[in-house]
């Protein structure tokens, strides 16, 4: 089931965000065989002039993007708890919100450390980045990051885990959840999801962009899915499921109305190319022990989209 609502002005915008994003995977995939074994959050952060204002635009771009989304735009997010799952090398986003008045945790398994090279750097950027975009702006969570050398938790809440233990985080206490490029990541999405129900307020919303392909091969997207269970569960083991963990947008869209959500919307923005996904097909139907292989090719066409989903009562 899949809703084509997205009118011209928004895939254009978002066909931008994407290419900004997937460069990102890409980089995921290299750092992978130059630091093999490494999370990707504890490699070596690029401190150049030009990564640092290419990684302030992507902040920037996409915590704009997401306010465009929000009910009454960064007025919605006064005095709203946000939390951002996978953050990634920065805190960019979540304090961009937090400049609008809003109260942000973040959540990663493997929250990056400090860096003295990186952070200060990308921080005093972005201050003045944040300043320019949203005139009257409010940059005190920024500018006490930045004096303290550190992440003070009167500014932002971390929580290291996984979003499948996130068992510390109140009942009801969220009111917004976003992530980009990470639900594609979990390595257990029912509990998870279930997690996300839990903490989140009835109402309370969570938009997130989900990149579907096998991260190992973007150009044969869906070749991780001719596996059997066992041998890609090695996989995900080796590699902290950083080529994903399978899950279609079918299966993703059930296992959040199981857990309590409703989706309001999925906007797919990337599908496979019809002849590689023609080919596909006659080797998945072989394929005798992939769990996938009964798929229709409907389930299997979107590679990439923006979920949106609206807590429920209960």
């Amino acid at each position: 089931m899949v809703l084509l609502s997205m009118n011209c002005s928004f895939a254009s915008h978002w066909k931008t965000q994407l290419l900004k994003s997937y460069y990102y995977v890409y980089e995921v995939i290299k750092s992978i065989i130059i630091y093999p074994g490494d999370p990707v959050n504890f490699r070596p952060l690029d401190a150049s002039p030009e990564a640092l204002q290419r990684d302030v635009e992507y902040a920037a771009s996409n915590a704009n993007f997401w306010i465009s989304l929000l009910p009454e735009d960064q007025i919605y997010l006064k005095g709203r708890t946000v939390l951002e799952i996978g953050p990634g090398s920065n805190f960019g986003i979540p304090l961009i919100f937090a400049c609008h008045g809003a109260r942000v945790m973040v959540v990663d398994r493997f929250i990056t450390p400090w860096s003295a090279d990186y952070h200060p750097k990308f921080y005093a950027l972005l201050r003045e980045t944040v300043q320019e975009k949203w005139p009257g702006i409010d940059p005190t969570p920024l500018e006490t990051v930045l004096a303290q050398g550190r992440y003070p938790e009167e500014v932002i809440t971390l929580w290291r885990g996984s979003v499948e233990e996130l068992t510390d985080v109140p009942d009801r206490s969220v009111d917004l959840v976003v992530s980009n490029a990470v639900l594609e990541h979990l390595y257990d999405v029912p509990t998870a999801f279930s997690q996300l129900a839990r903490i989140t307020k009835p109402g309370g919303l969570g938009i997130h962009q989900v990149d579907f392909r096998d991260h190992s091969n973007f150009s044969r997207p869906l070749e991780f899915l001719l596996y059997r269970e066992e041998r890609y569960y090695g996989i995900e083991k080796i590699t902290h499921v950083e080529f994903g963990n399978r899950c279609r947008p079918c299966q993703m869209w059930r296992l959040l109305e199981q857990a309590g959500f409703a989706v309001r919307d999925f906007r797919p923005d990337i599908f496979a190319d019809e002849e590689y996904l023609e080919e596909f097909l006659g080797r998945l139907r072989q394929a005798r022990k992939s769990p996938y292989r009964d798929y229709a090719a409907e389930d299997l066409r979107p590679l990439s989209g923006l979920l949106y989903m609206v807590r429920q009562e209960g």
